[in-house]
């Protein structure tokens, strides 16, 4: 795996964590909200593990926040979010590799139930 993939795990991982403690949650609550164990929230709030298309709108569901903005921000600021957005993804354009791993795992989570 390439360290452009792992960067992209981390940043979910990362992202979700920040922005769970951000609204008071535990790991275990997530999880169980999710319907995974802890262990395996744990591991990808690490960045060992990529979640599920479906776990991951879970848990952008439980957070209240776009599937989308996991991968561009780490904590979400609803007065400047779509900004926001708009600068991370410029960012990532700039760097094809990265930018082409995030609109693969976007285009397997538009086919998901993440916006409906």
């Amino acid at each position: 795996m390439s360290r452009k993939t792992n960067f992209i795990k981390v940043l979910v991982g990362t992202n979700i964590k920040k922005n769970r403690e951000l609204q008071g949650v535990t790991q275990e609550q997530l999880a169980e909200i999710i319907g995974i164990n802890a262990t395996a929230l744990s591991d990808i709030e690490r960045g060992k593990t990529y979640p599920l298309p479906e776990n991951l709108e879970k848990i952008a569901n439980a957070l209240k926040i776009p599937c989308e903005l996991l991968f561009v921000n780490s904590v979400i600021d609803p007065k400047t979010v779509e900004k926001d957005f708009v600068q991370r993804i410029e960012y990532l354009k700039n760097d094809a590799e990265k930018f082409t791993i995030l609109y693969n795992y976007l285009k397997v989570l538009t086919s998901s139930e993440c916006h409906d």
